[in-house]
């Protein structure tokens, strides 16, 4: 089963139903998420997520950079 391909033969693709450019609020059945994209962090589409009962934030391996700007 390692490194078979086989196992995705009834996959399908399928596009995202919403997208964000900046901000996005999402109600997960009761518990609201807040997605924020404020620019590039190590990557293009970081993004972090926020969850204001619990005022909890997962930054997805961003780390600070001394205040430079990543390009």
């Amino acid at each position: 089963m390692d490194n078979d391909l086989a196992v995705f033969g009834d996959v399908r693709l399928r596009f995202p139903d919403l997208v964000l450019d900046d901000y996005l609020e999402l109600d997960l059945g009761g518990r609201v998420v807040e997605l924020h994209h404020f620019r590039h962090g190590n990557i293009p589409g970081d993004t972090v997520v926020f969850r204001a009962p619990g005022r909890v934030a997962d930054l997805q391996g961003i780390k600070g950079n001394g205040g430079k700007e990543n390009r």
